[in-house]
């Protein structure tokens, strides 16, 4: 137990033990029920990651962006709560980073560290994936249960919530009986993006991904 706890606190796995106990400290909070309403990472009503990232994204910006898009839907996080993602990667990652650096980076360089940081991370994302799958499936099941029961979305209007909405990221928001409702949004191949605060109309759903099409009003 001392060796881990040196572990843990040694400089190349420091950082990862910080996450750790910032999210630690998180579920505490939100299970004692005082987590604040000012929270960056909200979840809307279908359950899904509420990211507003508001970048103007052209050349490298795009091509990062889309790198970003690409990782969310590759962890879920079009359908599991961000918070259960980042806690379940921050976990993998402390694991994967104490184990690696105590076998190949402890004693090395910052180099070495950095590679296994990269490394756990990548890792990581895998077992979010592993993970979060049979959440994400079931999450999509009980949507398609509810359906008969919802108002339809398809052919209402809204807002864009998040800083635009182009083929690859969006969200907008939706006036329903009791609260707004927050959806993922894309635009169709050859379809301008849309700005923030640009009322659009739902045209169509993609079941697949529960994803909706939108085009400006």
């Amino acid at each position: 137990m001392t060796e881990l706890y040196n572990e843990a606190i040694a400089w190349y796995n420091f950082p990862l033990t910080v996450l750790l106990c910032v999210v630690v400290l998180y579920w505490i909070v939100a299970a004692v029920g005082v987590l604040g309403d000012g929270a960056d990472l909200d979840l809307d009503a279908d359950g899904d990651a509420d990211l507003d990232m508001d970048i103007d994204a052209d050349g490298a910006s795009h091509g990062i962006l889309s790198a970003f898009s690409a990782i969310f839907r590759f962890v879920n996080m079009d359908h599991v709560p961000v918070a259960i993602i980042i806690s379940i990667l921050t976990i993998s990652m402390w694991v994967l980073s104490i184990i690696g650096n105590y076998f190949f980076a402890g004693a090395g360089t910052v180099l070495a560290v950095l590679i296994v940081w990269f490394a756990s991370f990548v890792i990581g994302l895998f077992i979010v994936k592993a993970a979060t799958t049979p959440l994400a499936r079931g999450i999509r099941k009980m949507k398609a249960a509810n359906k008969e029961t919802e108002d339809p979305i398809v052919g209402r209007s809204g807002f864009v919530r998040s800083g635009y909405i182009s083929r690859e990221t969006g969200q907008i928001e939706i006036e329903m009986r009791g609260a707004p409702l927050i959806i993922n949004a894309r635009v169709r191949e050859g379809s301008a993006r849309l700005k923030k605060g640009d009322e659009c109309l739902v045209i169509d759903e993609d079941e697949k991904t529960g994803v909706y099409y939108v085009k400006s009003i």
